[in-house]
């Protein structure tokens, strides 16, 4: 995926227009509309931006990373859990390293 379809894809999931977005970034709409056809891509600091307005990494926006919830997000999931899910939690966790170390041999 582009960047362009990354970003009008998020754009339509948190519901914004494109008029919002460009408000939010303090740039115009056709900056929005040249982002989303791939025409230009954002400096850096704009960049940094998206990623926190959407809640996502900065290689995600750039179609480099197929992680789409960035650290702070499992954290506060996890903050939002009951004392059993916390324990859930980790035990899954540690399943997950134990299948990861496991199958490492046969990749």
């Amino acid at each position: 995926m582009t960047f362009g379809n990354i970003l009008k894809k998020l754009r339509k999931e948190k519901n914004f227009t494109r008029y919002e977005l460009a408000e939010k970034l303090n740039v115009s709409y056709s900056t929005i509309a040249h982002y989303e056809n791939n025409h230009r891509l954002p400096d850096s600091n704009i960049l940094k931006d998206l990623s926190m307005i959407f809640n996502v990494s900065t290689d995600y926006l750039l179609g480099s990373d197929s992680g789409y919830i960035k650290n702070e997000q499992i954290l506060i999931d996890y903050n939002n859990l009951s004392e059993d899910g916390k324990k859930d939690f980790k035990s899954y966790l540690e399943l997950l390293k134990i299948r990861e170390e496991h199958f490492k041999e046969y990749k």
